[in-house]
C-alpha cells in the first residue's frame, strides 16, 4: 500500500483494459498481503483464450505476469505488485 508507481501502473492497465472492452466491477483497490506481490498476477476461475492473450501481452511489454487458475474465485482479479 502507498506505492505510487504501482498504483499508477494499475490505473494505466485498467484504462487499457477498459479501452479494449473489458469491464471492472470493483475498480482499483489497494490491499495488504502477507507476502509482497511482485509483477502482475492474474487470478481467474476459468481458463479463457482472452486471459492467455493478456498474459502474453503483459510479458511482451516486460511486466513478467503470472496466471493462476483458482476454481473457487467468482471473478478474475488482477494484482499489480511492486518491483515490476
Amino acid at each position: 500500500m502507498g506505492d505510487a508507481e504501482t498504483y499508477n501502473l494499475a490505473q494505466i492497465l485498467e484504462t487499457i483494459l477498459k479501452l479494449g472492452g473489458w469491464s471492472s466491477s470493483s475498480g482499483i483497490a489497494q490491499s495488504m498481503f502477507s507476502g509482497l506481490p511482485r509483477g502482475v498476477i492474474i487470478e481467474t476461475p476459468l481458463e479463457k483464450p482472452s486471459m492467455k492473450i493478456l498474459l502474453n501481452w503483459l510479458g511482451q511489454i516486460g511486466l513478467k505476469p503470472q496466471g493462476h487458475l483458482i476454481a473457487d474465485r467468482s471473478k478474475t482479479r488482477i494484482i499489480v505488485g511492486t518491483a515490476i
